[in-house]
């Protein structure tokens, strides 16, 4: 009784009334016998007009609580300055002769409501919110929203808001669902924790879970189909007869460890498959691609929202360079069909109404065009040229608009695998640059084993195209070691781009063969003098120990720059030159030269002679001009370098040719100019097609121009100078037949 009147007496000692309540309160105290000293002796302290902490005193605190847990029905929360929300959702007013109306708290009870001009709250005090519920908790409502699955508790939440008699107490706070409905909770907490593998750490069986279906989508995304994995809905399903009332992680473990382990919750291959594809159409998505002498990765992608859909080759970035964008044309085998129907019925209306049904055309390439290293579309212009009589011209497929997924997307990497650039046009192999890094310490460790200073033959350790350079992990990268000229000698060297290696290895290779057959090569160089006709010839290219020296030059570049690797294919190859007697090689191209030389001087000396003869013939001096520049684009300075032996033996021809036609045109020019008007639209055409040669040109497409080339000179002999010959049959129809070719080439 001390203690509550202390505590009653300083909740109100601010009020107008606190004196008589005081002396009315020590009065009936000592009616009863009670000691009211210590109750006399509290002096009040605080100033005036201030606000008691209800939390300050543990007595203040209990006597707002014994008073609250009376008057629970006139609590209010603050709307703004004085004014309150009250039960019922009325509209309070603190009055103004309260002791808290200039500053009042956030939550108020007061002892009465009284409704005169408006509802005032009298005799009010501040109370905290966090006692409501636990005095009112009988007359407390509770509702629950947003139900989730919390990762870092491990289990399914539910935000709770409890009201009490209409005023929310506790809004937005965290509790567990599965107390509240454990069957809704477990339904959560199987989709987000397991199905959607939501979870810190996954346990292992959601780890071999998705192991699986990973494997099925990779499935999926190859044939580019969504209905191979189950539906979601079966997987929900599986769980949910296994793990029915489960909400949270550590009831998830409980029963894994009553269950004996989780072999329950492992998931089969066959559970996972709604179907399974057959063998051979699953082969026609492979996971690697061979590219010349290497096979590189493959990564599929089914999602048209992104810049990697459909097939993606993964290309170190040292071997980018020598990969030939030609062969990606024909991306993979399970493509390959639908990419041909796209490209057909994307062809203009005059070349595609040939084709139809393009169903059955389709069909017919897919069975019968064999691959080529050709691009794909030369090797389609072609063979439907040939199986159906149709020309279309490679201009005219619609490439450009092909979709995404038709097109092989290329990703260059690092020797981390990390993707240096990726895109689909096929430029991108011979434009990415191979970032060197000097201070990769496994490169330099690998450099301190392999590389060799000063050799003076071939060693006997084997030199591979390419070393990992950490054989435990692959994926770190390669080196390519090969033989590299430096300062005249030979080094074993490790380099970071494969190019470098190719380009380097042959011409030391070169090296150590010339001074393996340093006394052959005397006499081979003996050998290549020409005769004396040859060397006068020669004083138009530089004279003649020019062009021996060019003749010997090229032969050693024929015969001796190879890629040899190992120690046993560089000996063979020793035995093999030495069996056909190196002095002796060459001599047959010497020949050839000779030729050539004598014949171009015998022309140069009739074209001077007759523009000698004729100087006061403008037009035909016009003439003979462009003759001679003729002759000089036929047969330029380095024609050595340029021309096989083959070539060779035919370039005398030509070169007559034109002094023939030289003598004739002095005579009669009109008929000249006739006979040029056959040959002209060739040489235009072949203008044109020089011009539209770009890096991107196939392989194919530049040595068919450089045949029709040649073409255009044997058609020039067969106009102006029958009586040479042609090598072999010529004529307009078979230019025209050429140029149809080249143009359904890329």
């Amino acid at each position: 009784v001390k203690k509550f009147c202390q505590a009653y007496f300083l909740s109100f000692r601010r009020m107008r009334e606190w004196c008589d309540i005081h002396a009315q309160i020590l009065l009936l105290l000592k009616e009863e016998g009670l000691d009211v000293t210590s109750i006399k002796s509290l002096k009040v302290t605080a100033k005036q007009n201030s606000i008691p902490d209800i939390d300050a005193d543990p007595a203040y605190r209990a006597i707002h609580r014994a008073v609250l847990s009376g008057f629970l029905s006139n609590i209010a929360i603050k709307k703004e300055k004085q004014f309150f929300r009250a039960v019922h959702d009325r509209e309070a007013m603190i009055f103004p002769g309260s002791a808290l109306f200039e500053n009042p708290g956030n939550w108020i009870v007061a002892v009465e409501m009284v409704e005169t001009s408006r509802l005032f709250a009298r005799t009010a005090a501040n109370i905290n919110p966090d006692w409501l519920e636990e005095l009112g908790k009988n007359h407390c409502r509770s509702s629950y929203s947003d139900p989730r699955w919390h990762r870092s508790r491990g289990a399914v939440i539910i935000k709770e808001q409890v009201t009490l008699f209409g005023l929310p107490i506790v809004s937005n706070r965290p509790v567990i669902y599965g107390r509240i409905d454990p069957a809704a909770a477990s339904a959560i907490f199987i989709q987000e924790a397991l199905v959607h593998q939501d979870m810190a750490r996954p346990l292992p069986f959601m780890q071999h879970n998705q192991a699986l279906i990973d494997s099925v989508r990779e499935m999926e995304n190859k044939m580019r189909r969504r209905d191979i994995l189950i539906a979601q809905d079966a997987i929900v399903q599986f769980y949910q007869e296994r793990l029915e009332g489960i909400y949270d992680l550590p009831g998830l473990k409980k029963r894994i460890r009553s269950g004996g382990g989780d072999g329950f919750l492992r998931m089969t291959k066959a559970q996972l498959l709604a179907y399974m594809p057959s063998k051979e159409a699953l082969e026609l998505y492979p996971d690697k691609m061979p590219l010349g002498n290497t096979i590189f990765n493959l990564s599929y992608c089914f999602n048209p929202e992104k810049s990697d859909d459909g097939v993606t080759v993964c290309i170190p970035d040292g071997e980018a360079a020598l990969v030939c964008p030609d062969n990606l044309d024909w991306l993979i085998p399970g493509l390959l069909e639908e990419k041909i129907t796209a490209l057909i019925k994307g062809l203009p209306k005059v070349y595609r109404k040939q084709l139809v049904p393009i169903a059955n055309t389709v069909e017919a390439v897919v069975k019968e065009m064999p691959r080529c290293n050709d691009s794909l579309l030369t090797a389609l212009s072609r063979f439907i040229h040939r199986r159906f009589g149709v020309d279309v011209p490679a201009s005219a497929w619609p490439e450009e608009k092909l979709p995404d997924y038709l097109r092989m997307r290329i990703a260059v990497t690092d020797p981390k695998g990390n993707i240096i650039q990726a895109d689909r046009d096929p430029a991108i192999l011979k434009s990415v640059k191979t970032p060197l890094k000097k201070n990769s310490d496994a490169f330099e460790n690998l450099r301190k084993t392999w590389e060799k200073e000063d050799l003076v033959e071939f060693p006997f350790q084997d030199i591979p195209e390419s070393v990992a350079l950490n054989p435990n992990a692959p994926q770190q990268g390669k080196g390519y070691p090969a033989l590299v000229i430096e300062g005249g000698q030979v080094h074993l060297r490790l380099f970071k781009e494969r190019s470098i290696a190719v380009k380097n290895h042959p011409k030391a290779v070169s090296l150590l063969l010339t001074r393996t057959f340093q006394r052959e090569l005397k006499f081979l160089k003996h050998n290549l003098m020409l005769p004396r006709d040859g060397r006068n010839a020669a004083i138009y290219f530089g004279g003649y120990k020019a062009v021996e020296h060019s003749l010997y030059q090229r032969i050693i570049i024929l015969l001796f720059e190879r890629d040899l690797r190992t120690k046993m294919d560089y000996d063979a190859y020793v035995k093999e030159l030495t069996a056909k007697g190196l002095h002796r090689q060459g001599i047959r191209k010497r020949d050839a030269v000779c030729a050539v030389l004598i014949q171009y001087r015998k022309t140069r000396e009739l074209m001077d002679q007759l523009s000698s003869g004729n100087h006061a013939n403008p037009g035909l001096l016009d003439f003979l001009e462009e003759l001679q520049i003729q002759l000089a684009r036929l047969l330029p300075l380095n024609f050595i370098e340029l021309y096989d032996i083959k070539r060779l033996t035919r370039m005398p021809r030509y070169l007559a040719a034109l002094g023939l036609r030289a003598q004739r045109a002095v005579v009669d020019l009109d008929k000249d100019r006739q006979r040029w008007s056959y040959v002209q639209p060739f040489i235009e055409n072949l203008s044109e097609l020089l011009a539209s040669l770009t890096p991107q040109s196939s392989a194919e497409k530049r040595l068919a121009v450089e045949d029709f080339y040649w073409m255009t000179e044997e058609f020039k002999i067969s106009v102006f100078a029958q009586e040479i010959g042609t090598d072999g049959p010529i004529s307009s129809k078979r230019l025209k037949k050429k140029l149809k070719e080249i143009d359904r080439m890329i």
